[in-house]
C-alpha cells in the first residue's frame, strides 16, 4: 500500500489528493495481507499519525463486487507524531 502523508487532504498542499482518508482505508479493506495502515498529516507542526485497524469484527462491502463501499469494524486512531 503506497504511503499516504497528507490523509485529511490539507488546502496548503497542492499536490494532495482528494478523499485521501477513504482512498486509504479502501485500500486496507482490500488487502487480505494487511490489518493495519498508517498515514500521517501534511501539516508538521503538529504533525499526526492516522492508523486503521481492522477489528476482529471488520467486514466490508460492495455494490459493483470489487470496490470495498461499506466499512464496519475499522477502528480509527489519531495520535501525535
Amino acid at each position: 500500500m503506497p504511503a499516504n502523508t497528507d490523509v485529511f487532504h490539507s488546502a496548503a498542499n497542492p499536490d494532495g489528493s482528494a478523499y485521501s482518508f477513504r482512498t486509504t482505508a479502501r485500500a486496507l479493506a482490500q488487502s487480505s495481507a494487511q490489518n493495519t495502515a498508517t498515514a500521517s498529516t501534511f501539516e508538521s507542526g503538529p504533525r499526526f499519525d492516522v492508523t486503521f485497524t481492522k477489528a476482529h469484527t471488520f467486514a466490508a462491502w460492495s455494490g459493483d463486487g470489487s470496490t470495498a463501499e461499506t466499512l464496519v469494524g475499522l477502528r480509527i486512531s489519531i495520535a501525535p507524531r
